[in-house]
């Protein structure tokens, strides 16, 4: 399993492998967390980029490697 954003598959941003949809979805909560926390912490200074990093977390979706082919 894997999550990835919703655009054309040449925008892919293959993120990680993962046995299950579980450990995926996961995954992607804890990245989003981590996001959420360090915005918390560092605020306007790591507004820009870690701000598109989070969005794109939220729309991202977590994909069997038959889903992707």
């Amino acid at each position: 399993m894997r999550w990835v954003s919703d655009a054309p598959l040449v925008e892919w941003y293959h993120e990680g492998e993962f046995k299950t949809f579980g450990d995926c979805h996961k995954a992607r909560e804890a990245k989003i967390v981590k996001i959420q926390n360090r915005l918390a912490e560092d605020g306007d200074n790591a507004a820009g980029s870690v701000s598109t990093d989070l969005e794109r977390l939220r729309y991202a979706r977590c994909l069997s490697d038959d889903q992707v082919r």
